[in-house]
């Protein structure tokens, strides 16, 4: 790896990414702690790497410290409820999207994230309502009025598939 390919990844993807990036040895967290104990950002990003490398369990934790530090980091919950998303434990996916949703009310994938979820949870009618929130927020984004088809459709609300594809043709 050249000099200048190992300078912008410790630039570009903070030090503590570009350290796992390299193939160097982790760095614990006592000493990110030293880095930085009160900083959620660095932590949140720091999660962000980590998921990217696969890591989902340390990704958690320091999502979790970062939300320690600063509950209202509406990104911090959403990676979240995606690790929360790949294993299936949809009540705490579902919880963490509501609160990031309390955090930034108008993101539509937001909206769409905690769709899906409910419908897991078999709370149809909160689903199609959020999904509903998605489809205003952005009425251009047919897949996401495609999943609320979909979903209605698999439940067997077809006046309400109706409504989504339709949607989803007049975006698309």
């Amino acid at each position: 790896m050249t000099r200048t390919t190992r300078r912008k990844l410790l630039k570009g993807a903070g030090a503590i990414a570009a350290v796992s990036a390299l193939g160097m040895p982790p760095i614990r967290d006592a000493k990110a702690a030293k880095l930085g104990p009160r900083d959620a950002t660095s932590r949140m990003n720091m999660g962000v790497a980590l998921l990217q490398l696969g890591n989902d369990g340390r990704s958690e934790q320091a999502f979790l410290a970062a939300l320690a530090i600063n509950p209202a980091l509406a990104a911090a919950h959403v990676n979240l409820a995606e690790i929360y998303r790949r294993r299936e434990d949809w009540p705490r996916a579902a919880g963490h999207l509501n609160m990031a949703l309390r955090i930034v009310p108008n993101q539509a994938s937001y909206w769409a994230s905690f769709a899906e979820a409910l419908d897991h949870l078999d709370r149809l009618g909160p689903a199609l309502a959020a999904y509903s929130r998605a489809t205003q927020i952005a009425p251009g984004a047919w897949p996401v009025a495609l999943a609320a088809g979909d979903m209605a459709t698999r439940r067997g609300r077809l006046r309400e598939a109706v409504r989504f594809y339709a949607l989803a043709l007049k975006a698309n």
